[in-house]
């Protein structure tokens, strides 16, 4: 059936119907990781890339299925950094062939060769071609016992494979690096002049006919981007080489096109463009490989694959648009204008107009309006912001009554304008029903653009017109659910109800009801939970939200925590959230926490997925789960973390069974959230929120919080100031301690003489890392410093592309770098080379009470540690003594810190320090063991064991 829904997908999104074809397009997928996706592949072929993206952005996926359907798209654009990006850090052994043949595409050596190191089967990821043209890349790098190894590890084509290693591998050429072959066999030190090149013809002829083959490609290979050796290697190597065609294929393609190689090539203009391509897409091309594409381009007729790879060469401002070979391609081949049906080239600032300008200049009007039709089809599905370029802008005002869609582009072109009245004007253009259905239209895309007010403003301009229809109500109970309008949303998801009940989604009437409910009576415990008679009186068991083998803050902390009660003789006991597994984030679920650490890994997902189960009902299930577990394991006490969806069910239930209770209040959900939807803040969710988690800190003993800037919110909410302990956040400054530099990554990133001012964490708006970029840019145009200065910010997060585009914005995309998501084991090494380590939080409630752990590692690293001046982060830095503060969002103020800060030497040092004396976790965990019950004697516990005896 998927291929029927696969077909008719598309063939309905032809007709006009999206959220038809949305819903088939569903359908059709597999939902298997590693499985064909026939969907997928119909919507790729036809490079309908902006609705599959659209589809997996809205879709209620798991997150590493999505990300695995995301990287097959990238893939196919030939994003292919991007593709890796995008399931690099998910271990799963099902995404094993598709990051094999990304990284195949890339030609990531090292990265494969890792991956065999680890007993994958790398070769059996790739077909014949592929694992051929793999092991000549590993031979000529001379890797031999990793491709040998390679070899071993596979099963396919193993005797061919060995035949090509061992004919490789023997020849002189295959066995000599440069300066090895320099020494032992031209006896020179240092390379030669260009000049001396000449000389060496002698020592070279002396020598046996493999050594000499090996001798002038070598040479080639390490001097053709030398402009001043070229004449002369033209004059001795290439004229040498000319002669032997049969050693080109060890010359680098940009060499072969640099020097005056004239060996008539066998190779077709095809295969010989392909081959550039692909030289171009590993990332390794120059200016003369380019040249030579050009070349080429007229000469070939152009496959899909070409197609796709002109898209990037654009988009990536290589492919020259005013060339006249370029101009010809476009004139020859009658298939070529399909290049620009592909929504980023309208959409992509840089190229955009260049590209509206070349379409309207070189085609004829039958073929812009393919071109500018198949566009507005793809486009209409955009999650954009959408500011179309003239040419194309006039064809859509010109044919705005042709079709529907010309006129859905052209509001939504125009209201991004910000001309409302003109675009009012466009809307009552048209009968009333096709007015609504553009107003639901414009609120789609104004909602996604967390634009809530206008949304809510088009939704109700479409109710004017119309007001029972099941698309006007799934509208607003979209709206009024993310603003946590909780009243309003149930009252749409009643209407939906009454008349269009086919179209609820599952429980979600259910759900809407039960919140509407504990926003107004607190929900108690009814689960039969009789106390306690009995317990193991050095057994603690921990409610967590998540726990290892996830690794982020959140786990980091609880670890800490865990390890450090077991090493002062408690006994420690896991439980984590209802409804969660570590599978979900694509780990193996481990039959116990640790050694000599159980852990209850609860799940039943299945029925009780955390955000797919009203909570009355969610709370009560966990409740059960909690009570069997104490039941067994008979814990002295409980210690639950926030927030209150996980541990208000332990809570209760510790309340209800007699056993002592802590609450560790990590953070504030609904804070977090405010600062993505400023919508919710203080709307009836957030109130909500914030009762059970004060309820929670009532329920509980004791109370444990990350700050004291959140101690003082809790107190200030009415929760007794003596209940609560300050337990900061810290770091194993054991484990996180100075390294070396790591040249590799200074050359990697060409950062030699460079000032690196540097992040690591997770990319959000709140930690004002635009602001980070406003001051290395006006650093460096003032020159105030003598060194240029480069913004490092290193990690994901939802305000990454935000980061980057204010770097674009700034033109400054030299001076900032952007490695993503890195492997945990390569944090130090990514510190090692940040001379500066900003953290300039917003001025915003959330910064104000929640600290950070990342301050800390900078710390723990000797970094020079600088941060804005919201509450939490002045609890961290003392200015002077382990950082420096500066003024919150006040550029001149951070600007001004960061040139004080690299003059002082001693800093990164001094909080080196003070990190280890105050904030490693043994220092900061001493605090709980008051907190908890104490450890019984041995005799008091042999004499209690003798009188129960």
């Amino acid at each position: 059936m998927s291929y029927f829904y696969s077909a008719a997908s598309y063939a309905v999104l032809n007709a006009g119907m999206q959220e038809r074809a949305a819903r088939l397009f569903k359908k059709g997928l597999r939902y298997r990781l590693n499985a064909r996706e026939p969907v997928l592949s119909i919507y790729l072929r036809r490079s309908r890339y902006a609705f599959v993206h659209s589809q997996l952005d809205t879709l209620n996926l798991d997150e590493t299925y999505r990300a695995y359907l995301r990287s097959i798209v990238l893939k196919h654009e030939k994003r292919y950094e991007d593709a890796w990006e995008t399931i690099r850090d998910i271990d799963h052994d099902a995404l094993l062939p598709l990051k094999v043949r990304i990284l195949y595409d890339m030609k990531q050596l090292d990265t494969l060769i890792g991956l065999s190191g680890k007993g994958i089967d790398v070769l059996g990821h790739l077909n014949l071609h592929q694992k051929e043209t793999l092991l000549a890349y590993m031979l000529r790098a001379h890797h031999f016992n990793e491709a040998e190894s390679m070899i071993e590890h596979t099963q396919q084509h193993q005797m061919r494979l060995r035949t090509l290693f061992d004919n490789e591998s023997s020849r002189a050429i295959a066995k000599y690096r440069w300066q090895p072959f320099r020494k032992k066999y031209l006896g020179m030190a240092e390379d030669p002049a260009p000049d001396a090149l000449p000389s060496l013809l002698p020592v070279i002829e002396s020598l046996d006919m493999p050594l000499q083959d090996t001798a002038h490609v070598l040479l080639v290979n390490r001097f053709y981007d030398k402009p001043d050796y070229r004449s002369a290697l033209n004059r001795t190597s290439v004229s040498y080489l000319n002669e032997k065609p049969e050693l080109l294929q060890y010359i680098s393609l940009e060499a072969l096109h640099t020097l005056d190689f004239s060996t008539p090539q066998t190779d077709s203009a095809t295969s010989q463009l392909d081959s550039l391509l692909e030289h171009y897409h590993s990332g390794s091309a120059g200016g003369k490989t380019l040249e030579a594409i050009h070349d080429l381009l007229p000469q070939v007729k152009l496959t899909q694959n070409h197609i796709r790879s002109l898209r990037r060469l654009i988009l990536d401002g290589v492919l020259n648009l005013q060339d006249d070979r370029v101009i010809q391609l476009f004139n020859s081949d009658k298939s070529a204008y399909t290049v620009f049906q592909d929504s980023s080239m309208f959409l992509e600032r840089a190229v955009s107009r260049q590209v509206d300008d070349f379409v309207y200049s070189n085609f004829s009007s039958r073929i812009r309006e393919k071109i500018f039709d198949q566009l507005v089809n793809t486009l209409v599905q955009s999650d954009e912001k959408i500011r179309l370029p003239k040419h194309f802008l006039h064809y859509l005002k010109k044919n705005r009554h042709k079709k529907r869609f010309n006129m859905y582009m052209l509001v939504r072109h125009t209201y991004r304008q910000g001309d409302i009245t003109q675009g009012e004007k466009y809307i009552h253009e048209l009968d009333l029903e096709d007015q609504f259905k553009l107003r639901l239209y414009l609120a789609k895309f104004q909602f996604g653009f967390n634009e809530l007010e206008e949304a809510l403003a088009q939704v109700k301009a479409a109710q004017r017109i119309k007001d029972r229809d099941p698309d006007l109500y799934r509208h607003f109970i979209r709206i009024h659910h993310y603003r946590g309008d909780i009243t309003d949303r149930l009252e749409y998801i009643r209407k939906m109800k009454e008349v269009f009940p086919d179209r609820l989604i599952d429980r979600e009437d259910e759900m809407a009801e039960d919140e509407y409910t504990l926003l107004r009576e607190e929900w108690t415990l009814d689960v039969d939970a009789p106390p306690l008679e009995g317990t193991d009186p050095d057994k603690i068991l921990f409610v967590l939200n998540k726990a290892y083998p996830i690794i982020n803050g959140y786990t980091v902390r609880s670890d800490e925590m865990i390890q450090s009660v077991k090493e002062h003789g408690y006994h420690p006991v896991i439980a984590t959230r209802l409804g969660w597994s570590p599978e979900h984030e694509g780990y193996e679920t481990p039959s116990q926490y640790d050694e000599g650490i159980d852990a209850y890994y609860i799940d039943r997902s299945d029925e009780y997925l955390t955000y797919r189960t009203p909570l009355r009902t969610y709370f009560e299930q966990y409740a059960r789960e909690i009570v069997d577990i104490v039941e067994k394991e008979r814990p002295h006490a409980i210690y639950a973390a926030s927030n209150f969806q996980n541990a208000y069910a332990a809570l209760s239930v510790g309340r209800q069974m007699g056993i002592p209770t802590l609450y560790e209040v990590r953070g504030l959900w609904q804070y977090t959230q405010s600062t993505k939807n400023p919508h919710f803040y203080q709307s009836e969710r957030f109130y909500m929120h914030e009762k059970y988690e004060l309820k929670c800190c009532e329920l509980a003993d004791k109370v444990t919080c990350i700050s004291e800037s959140l101690k003082d919110f809790l107190v200030g909410k009415g929760i007794d100031a003596s209940k609560i302990t300050v337990l900061p956040n810290g770091v194993n400054t054991d484990e996180i301690a100075p390294v070396q530099r790591d040249e590799a990554l200074v050359q990697k990133y060409n950062l030699e003489d460079k000032i690196v001012v540097g992040f690591l964490g997770s990319i959000t708006d709140y930690e004002g890392l635009n602001l980070m970029l406003e001051a290395v840019h006006s650093i460096n145009a003032d020159r105030r410093h003598k060194r240029e200065f480069v913004c490092m910010i290193v990690g994901k997060g939802p305000a990454r592309d935000d980061v980057i585009n204010k770097a674009r914005s700034l033109d400054m995309m030299d001076q900032a770098i952007f490695p993503g998501k890195i492997p945990r084991e390569e944090v130090q090494n990514y510190y090692s080379i940040m001379d500066i380590a900003p953290f300039p939080r917003k001025n915003e409630p959330l910064c104000q009470l929640v600290t950070p752990l990342k301050p800390y590692e900078a710390m723990a690293m000797g970094r020079r540690v600088i941060v804005s001046d919201v509450a939490a982060l002045n609890e961290m830095v003392s200015d002077g003594v382990n950082g420096r503060v500066f003024k919150a969002e006040d550029v001149d103020a951070l600007i001004n810190t960061m040139l004080e800060t690299i003059e002082d030497d001693a800093l990164g040092h001094q909080a080196r320090e003070w990190v280890a004396a105050n904030r490693d976790w043994n220092v900061v965990v001493k605090d709980l063991f008051g907190l908890l019950p104490p450890i019984p004697d041995p005799e008091d516990r042999k004499e209690e064991s003798e009188e129960t005896g």
